[in-house]
C-alpha cells in the first residue's frame, strides 16, 4: 500500500513540476506545448517503471539518509537522461524549451526528493518515541545475539515478500553499484531503440515461420529470489508440457523453428530481456535465470546455486562467454557453470562487467553450446 502511494506521488511531483517549470518559463498563461506534454509523459511512465529497479521504494529502516537520497538522485537523472534520449530519437530536440526542460527538472527531482527526506526524518522521529517498531525475538547463545542486534538494522532485506536477516557477504555496497545501476538503464534504453529495425524484422519472421505469439514469456527468479516475468523471442513452435515440467530443447530438436534455431544459435532470442534491465528486474551482466523447475532440481544438488540470487541476473555473464551456456544435462555441467556465476559475484567490479560486454559483443553471441 505504502510502495503504491509513493510511486503515484512521484508521478504527481513529475506532472507537477512540469507545470510549474512551464509557469516560470512562460509568465503568460500559455498552454504546453505537445512536447512538454510528450516529455512529462515519459518521465512518469519511467519512473513509475525504473524507480523501484534504484531501490527507490524499498523499505529505509536503518538506513544512512545520505546514501538513500542520492539512491533517489541518481534513479532521477537516469529517467531524465532516458527521456531525452527518446525525444531525440523522435526528433523532439528542436521544438523543446532548454530553460522549461531544466526548471522541470530540478523542480519535479527536489519534489521527489526532500518529500522522501521530511517521511524518513519523521517516521525516524515516530521511533524514537517508542512508536513503529517491529517486535523480534532472537532465541540462542547472548554473545551471538548481542553481536546480532548490533547489525540487524543493516542486514534486514526483503526476500521473496518476507523481511530477512542477510547474514552472507555481499560482494559490494550500494554506492558502489550506482555505476552499474545507471550503465543498465542507459544501455538498455539504447539498445532497445537502435535494435527496433531488428525486433520488427524477427516479429514478422517469427509470424511468417509458425502460428502463435511473437513472444516467449515465462516466470523466473530475480534477486533474493524475487520472481518476474522473463521475456524472449519464441523459438519453437507452440506446445503444452505437464505442469512443473520444463523440457530443455536438444540439438535436431523438432521444436524449433528454423527462425529460432538461428536465433537461439546467435542468442537474437534473448534480445526481449532489456526490456527486464530496463524494468530494474535483470542486470546487463549477471548469472543467467534458470526455470523455476531448475532451480529446485539443482538447489539442494549443486552446492552454493541459490547464492547466485545475491544480484540481479543478466543477459549474459561470466559463465556464458567462457562457454557454459546452452542446456545442462548433467549435474557437473550445473556445478561448473555455478562456480563460474559465484566468481563474478565475488570479484564483481564495474571493469569487470565491460570486460565481460566487450567479450559479448566480439565473441559470445555465437555459441555451440545453443540450439
Amino acid at each position: 500500500m505504502f510502495r503504491n502511494t509513493a510511486r503515484c506521488l512521484d508521478a504527481l511531483f513529475v506532472i507537477a513540476g512540469g507545470l510549474l517549470a512551464h509557469r516560470m518559463r512562460f509568465s503568460t498563461p500559455i498552454a504546453l506545448s505537445d512536447t512538454e506534454h510528450l516529455l512529462i509523459a515519459f518521465n512518469c511512465v519511467l519512473v513509475l517503471l525504473m524507480f523501484p529497479g534504484f531501490g527507490v521504494y524499498e523499505p529505509w529502516r536503518g538506513k544512512a539518509l545520505p546514501s538513500m537520497l542520492l539512491r533517489v538522485a541518481a534513479a532521477w537523472l537516469v529517467v531524465v537522461a532516458t527521456a531525452l534520449v527518446l525525444a531525440f530519437t523522435l526528433h523532439r530536440m528542436d521544438a523543446l524549451s532548454r530553460l522549461w526542460f531544466g526548471y522541470s527538472t530540478l523542480i519535479s527531482g527536489a519534489l521527489i526528493i526532500v518529500t522522501k527526506c521530511l517521511v524518513h526524518v519523521s517516521l525516524r522521529s515516530v521511533r524514537r518515541r517508542g512508536m513503529n517498531y517491529r517486535t523480534v525475538a532472537i532465541v540462542g547463545a547472548p554473545g551471538f545475539a548481542r553481536t546480532l542486534l548490533a547489525h540487524l538494522d543493516h542486514a534486514l532485506v526483503d526476500v521473496v515478500g518476507l523481511p530477512t536477516l542477510n547474514l552472507s557477504a555481499t560482494p559490494v555496497s550500494s554506492p558502489q553499484m550506482w555505476p552499474k545501476l545507471i550503465f543498465d538503464r542507459l544501455f538498455a534504453a539504447a539498445a532497445l531503440l537502435a535494435l527496433a529495425p531488428v525486433f520488427v524484422v524477427l516479429a514478422i519472421g517469427i509470424k511468417l515461420s509458425s502460428p502463435g505469439p511473437v513472444f516467449f514469456r515465462q516466470t523466473r527468479k530475480g534477486v533474493d529470489g524475487q520472481p518476474f516475468a522473463i521475456y524472449k523471442f519464441r523459438s519453437m513452435t507452440v506446445h503444452h508440457e505437464a505442469p512443473g515440467q520444463v523440457t530443455q530443447a536438444a540439438r535436431n530438436d523438432a521444436r524449433v523453428t528454423k527462425l529460432g534455431g538461428f536465433m537461439r544459435r546467435t542468442s537474437l532470442d534473448e534480445l526481449p530481456q532489456f526490456l527486464n534491465v530496463l524494468l530494474g528486474q535483470m542486470s546487463v551482466v549477471g548469472p543467467r535465470p534458470h526455470a523455476l523447475e531448475h532451480d529446485d532440481l539443482y538447489k539442494d544438488q549443486v552446492y552454493g546455486y541459490m547464492n547466485r540470487y545475491r544480484i540481479k541476473p543478466g543477459i549474459t555473464g561470466w559463465a556464458q562467454v567462457n562457454g557454459y551456456r546452452g542446456a545442462t544435462t548433467k549435474v557437473e555441467k550445473m556445478e561448473t557453470r555455478v562456480k563460474f556465476d559465484l566468481f563474478y559475484i565475488d570479484n564483481w567490479s564495474f571493469w569487470f562487467d565491460m570486460k565481460i560486454v566487450l567479450i559479448t559483443i566480439f565473441k559470445g553471441f555465437v555459441g555451440r553450446n545453443a540450439f
